[in-house]
């Protein structure tokens, strides 16, 4: 008897094989890499928008200055910059030389005793007859943080002043002015302080954290405890680092009363 015929064409059994073997890897890599894509656009998508969220909270809590006080500030910054020289010097007739420049260069009354007053804090401690001399806002900002580790709030926030005097846009500074008026209970003027520091936008991860959990407090002092929980868990949504930092923090925990889980 005959064998029955085989109608399996082993070529073309063995093209398809192959072609399964090759086409279904390929094509999860496909999937995968377009399910990939698509994760990272909806993470990017969701991080903007917690961005966005926190920008819009930032802009209904904390004072903004006008452009136009942004560039005040900026010409005053200038020009006692480029007149340290006389500022710092020991001479008597500094000061009434400097105040007479002033007087020339800024014409606007309420600008003028502004400049006034921060070239006399400058020269005055510059010229401390003790050891903690400053002259720049690196200087400053080094005896502030001297000051505070001590306790001495007052002269801490002088020292941070005159560092912001120089260079308006030191958000480190004007963070670190922020809470040594919180600690003196000078709390509008710790607030406005806060309020440049977050305008400056900070970047710096550890600066950053700070700055919102200052912020925080701020705000709890201020007696806006809801708005302070709502405002941390905004930024802790963006920066998940910010939530250990605020358990580590007695003094949020202290001023706040918040209870983490």
């Amino acid at each position: 008897m005959s064998s029955p015929p085989n109608n399996a064409d082993p070529i073309r059994s063995s093209k398809t094989d192959l072609l399964v073997k090759v086409a279904v890897p390929i094509v999860t890599c496909i999937i995968a890499a377009i399910t990939l894509h698509y994760t990272v656009l909806r993470d990017a998508d969701q991080s903007r928008d917690k961005k966005t969220e926190l920008q819009q909270k930032e802009a209904d809590l904390f004072n903004k200055r006008s452009d136009l006080q942004r560039t005040k500030d900026a010409s005053k910054a200038d020009f006692l910059q480029k007149n340290m020289v006389l500022l710092t010097s020991s001479q008597p007739s500094a000061m009434r030389q400097a105040e007479a420049l002033i007087d020339t260069t800024f014409t606007a009354p309420e600008e003028a005793l502004d400049v006034k007053t921060k070239a006399r804090h400058i020269h005055e401690s510059a010229n401390e007859p003790t050891s903690h001399v400053a002259n720049g806002t690196g200087q400053f900002k080094a005896l502030g943080f001297q000051y505070s580790s001590g306790g001495y709030f007052a002269e801490a926030a002088l020292s941070f002043s005159n560092a912001i005097t120089l260079a308006p846009d030191d958000i480190q500074a004007w963070n670190a002015l922020a809470y040594a008026q919180l600690r003196l209970d000078e709390i509008d003027e710790a607030f406005k302080s806060i309020s440049r520091a977050i305008e400056l936008k900070p970047t710096e991860g550890n600066l950053g954290r700070v700055v919102v959990i200052n912020a925080t407090k701020i705000l709890c002092a201020q007696g806006k405890e809801d708005s302070a929980r709502t405002y941390l868990n905004v930024a802790i949504g963006m920066n998940q680092q910010l939530l250990s930092a605020a358990k580590g923090d007695g003094e949020l925990l202290r001023i706040c009363g918040f209870h983490f889980k």
